[in-house]
């Protein structure tokens, strides 16, 4: 039952879409080509975006957690960070740091399928980073250490007994990337690369019927039901968990040209996908006080309404995740797929359809909770559910049954269990689910647009409105607050609990 009810905010905008596309007849106005091309490139730009995150952010997590790197839990903050900035604000920062004028480079802009894979690839790279870490906290280091007293090498142990029982982490953080690039809407519209956001977004805005675009809506939700059935065929059935005690795992010593190949590689990254973004919105901050454009009066208003969201949006995310994570990982069958089904469908979604659908849902149905806080609350968690129970399967996957066995047979009721055993297992995954949501709702610009109350202004939407007006100084401003606010409780959450 409480499943269900975590489940009913996401179903509200493919009912809506469904009723808007069939119940009023369909009207597709998009030829068979350019459908079959918006096809491609989507499927293209998504496979590749997946594979090269999944490197970057498995390398990432690696280095931070098994290495015995000098200040290694700073580095691992620093390889999550760049989760917050929105991938809107990463291609203006490529746009600005290239081309004609450009504040680092003068080489052509890579506009189109390069330019919005480096961005995405570099930029999501951090969500399997986040997703990774709990997963290679959990494994048992007896199965590593008997590998290699039977002969094996690092990279052997790595890719025979590592990799397998990290495959659960890294498909959810594959289908969380997956899913994101399939319905990100700012990077490919400011880098000219069509995909299905890129048209759906033409057609509201240039036709009064919506049926049009609710229509590639639904395709491009039946394309993201058919990686989520990709991803089940390749999930293990075999258990992760280990029954014997774990133990503390001793980091690896590196030295020498080792150590400096590893510090070199991680620092890069974190120049690459925070020293350039800072460094242009610096700059650009820095040119525009120098010309006497104002800055905002409203920036701390804004970043205050920002955090009260975003914490209250992870806290109830969270919270419906458990129960979703309990019914598909302690209860699989053919109804625990379709709650899976159900949670992932709405994620790929893009998110200004998600908020059009939601705005028609309430018009229609419910109309008091119309541009309240509230509802876009709600709407918040029907989008980011996802992230949350992706992190929280893997480690109900990692925790064995027969603790919680062994619990009730020793008296204590399901409540206590749920409590003493089961939260605290789910913990790792919580908290990391809960971090993702928190950085998805600081920097969520398209639904919020159409859902927020009248007044009600955030710095992601300061950031878009200003860079539409040509304000860039106003934007990089708002993206540099959006960048400090969250460094504090993202630091918090990878030092108090992911770096252990």
């Amino acid at each position: 039952m409480a499943a269900g009810i975590a489940l009913l905010p996401g179903l509200i905008p493919p009912i809506s879409l469904f009723f808007q596309v069939i119940g009023r007849g369909t009207a597709l106005a998009v030829p068979l080509t350019r459908l079959l091309q918006l096809f491609v490139n989507t499927l293209l730009l998504t496979v590749a975006v997946t594979v090269t995150a999944v490197v970057i952010g498995l390398a990432t997590a690696w280095a931070t957690t098994r290495v015995d790197l000098p200040l290694r839990r700073g580095w691992m903050t620093l390889a999550a960070l760049p989760l917050v900035v929105p991938s809107y604000v990463a291609a203006l920062s490529l746009i600005a740091a290239t081309g004609p004028g450009g504040i680092l480079l003068e080489i052509p802009t890579p506009y189109g399928f390069v330019g919005a894979w480096l961005v995405l690839s570099i930029f999501t790279a951090p969500m399997v980073h986040l997703t990774v870490i709990p997963g290679l906290g959990a494994i048992d280091p007896a199965t590593e250490e008997a590998a290699t007293g039977l002969g094996a090498g690092r990279w052997k142990v790595f890719r025979t007994v590592t990799l397998p029982q990290l495959r659960p982490a890294l498909v959810s953080a594959a289908l969380l990337v997956g899913l994101y690039t399939v319905s990100d809407f700012g990077a490919v519209s400011l880098l000219r690369y069509d995909t299905f956001t890129r048209a759906i977004y033409a057609l509201y805005r240039g036709q009064i019927d919506r049926r049009p675009s609710a229509t590639l809506s639904l395709i491009l939700m039946a394309l993201a039901i058919l990686i989520l059935l990709l991803e089940r065929r390749t999930r293990g059935r075999s258990a992760l968990y280990s029954k014997r005690p774990r133990r503390a795992r001793p980091l690896i010593k590196l030295s020498g040209w080792r150590m400096g190949l590893s510090l070199s590689l991680i620092g890069s990254y974190a120049l690459i996908a925070l020293g350039i973004p800072v460094f242009v919105m610096a700059v650009s901050v820095g040119q525009g006080l120098d010309a006497g454009q104002p800055l905002g009066a409203t920036l701390g208003a804004e970043a205050a309404r920002s955090v009260g969201v975003a914490v209250v949006a992870a806290l109830i995310t969270a919270l419906a995740a458990f129960p979703v994570a309990m019914v598909t990982t302690r209860r699989p069958g053919r109804l625990s797929g379709w709650v899976e089904s159900a949670v992932w469908g709405t994620y790929s979604l893009p998110h200004i359809t998600v908020g059009v659908a939601a705005v028609g849902f309430a018009l229609q149905w419910a109309r008091p909770l119309y541009q309240t806080l509230i509802f876009m609350l709600i709407i918040y968690v029907g989008m980011f559910l996802p992230q949350t129970v992706g992190a929280v399967q893997d480690s109900m996957r990692r925790a064995s049954p027969d603790l919680e066995d062994a619990s009730r047979g020793l008296g204590r009721g399901p409540l206590r269990t749920l409590l003493n055993i089961t939260l605290p297992l789910a913990a790792p995954g919580l908290i990391a689910g809960g971090a993702l949501v928190f950085l998805s709702a600081m920097k969520e610009l398209a639904a919020t647009i159409l859902l927020r109350p009248n007044g009600f202004e955030t710095l992601a939407i300061r950031i878009w409105s200003s860079t539409s007006e040509g304000y860039l100084t106003r934007a990089s401003a708002a993206g540099l607050v959006l960048l400090v606010v969250s460094i504090v409780p993202l630091f918090l959450v990878m030092n108090r609990d992911l770096g252990d």
